[in-house]
């Protein structure tokens, strides 16, 4: 009640959804753009995910590497495909955080297409521990390194089929 018309403070009532206690006892509808901060870290489908690789021959190898779980991670994120970004090698942090304003987040869709997982693919001297620093500020940001494809190929196996076989 407003002390000085003796009636409601809010001309229009809360909407039926909050509780006494003042939560929604719902989630409102929910947008359907990327990184979203307010929304739950865990569902790929609100955060998206995406792939940092090497410039080059190394990097067009390892995303056909990738491909069964980059295919498998669209799928987990409503088919909305999976953005790939090429790095350059040796970039410092200043560098780092440029390329990461030319490329990655713009400023032109407010991080609405910046997926919020980011997988490097590449070792250190192929995608530079800079980009991962400046990149894991506000983002989701694991890498994997192996000295050969065996190694991506085989760990990229296991991850697929713990995600896709019943326990």
């Amino acid at each position: 009640w407003s002390d000085d018309k003796k009636g409601p403070a809010l001309e229009n009532p809360l909407p039926s959804e909050v509780t006494s206690k003042g939560k929604l006892e719902k989630a409102p509808s929910e947008p359907d753009h990327l990184w979203d901060e307010g929304g739950d870290p865990n569902a790929l489908s609100r955060q998206r995910w995406g792939v940092i690789v090497p410039q080059g021959a190394a990097g067009k190898r390892l995303l056909e590497i990738a491909k069964p779980l980059i295919d498998l991670r669209q799928q987990q994120q409503g088919g909305k495909p999976v953005k790939t970004y090429e790095c350059p090698p040796q970039l410092d942090m200043a560098q780092a955080a440029l390329w990461r304003k030319q490329n990655l987040d713009t400023g032109t869709d407010l991080k609405l297409e910046l997926p919020r997982y980011q997988l490097i693919l590449g070792n250190l001297d192929q995608v530079p521990l800079s980009i991962q620093q400046v990149q894991q500020s506000d983002g989701f940001v694991g890498r994997l390194a192996f000295d050969n494809e065996q190694g991506y190929e085989a760990y990229i196996a296991k991850v697929i089929k713990s995600e896709t076989t019943p326990s």
